[in-house]
């Protein structure tokens, strides 16, 4: 190997190791918006106060094995990127888009039916840092949906468009905040 081989080489160590073993910033929280209704968030940092979440909802899990079976079930996934600002040390303003996917199922001996669709939200809410490894936002999602019902009988005769904005839709998420080597 020639000195310029080895120059580039030991150069390129040096500045390449140092990147691939720096830590990311990552949350994992806990999001309510009800007794009943809870999803589970991830955040990993993308670029400064950019971070790209992750939520996932399986709520209304219900079994009755009364007279007949029934079961009903809801689930969504959204990912989306939330940028934050500095509104003091400790408070942020949090928004950004936040697409996703659901789907409810009801089945009973009689029939089965259920709802699948997409949805596009922006997230806007408010997040305090109470300390260094744990925060607690608040925040709601106006969402423009488009879904279709279906049953044994038929699928997507009726597509639905819904948008809104709810104020009763608020969350609250709590949430705990680590660092984890950055995955290539």
């Amino acid at each position: 190997m020639n000195t310029k081989h080895f120059i580039l080489f030991t150069f390129l160590l040096l500045f390449v190791t140092p990147l691939s073993s720096q830590n990311m910033s990552r949350e994992i929280g806990i999001r309510f918006s009800g007794l009943d209704d809870f999803d589970f968030i991830y955040k990993k940092s993308a670029d400064g106060l950019k971070y790209k979440r992750y939520r996932i909802a399986a709520s209304s899990l219900s079994l009755a094995l009364v007279e007949d079976t029934r079961f009903s079930f809801n689930v969504s996934y959204a990912r989306g990127i939330e940028k934050r600002k500095n509104v003091t040390n400790q408070l942020k303003f949090i928004h950004g888009w936040e697409p996703g996917v659901y789907l409810s199922l009801a089945y009973s001996e009689d029939l089965t039916s259920g709802t699948i669709g997409i949805f596009l939200g922006y997230v806007l809410g408010f997040q305090y840092d109470f300390s260094d490894k744990f925060y607690v936002n608040i925040e709601t999602i106006p969402t423009l949906a488009l879904s279709t019902n279906y049953t044994d009988e038929d699928f997507g005769e009726d597509v639905l468009i819904n948008a809104g904005f709810n104020s009763r839709e608020a969350a609250l998420t709590l949430a705990y905040k680590f660092s984890s080597p950055a995955r290539k």
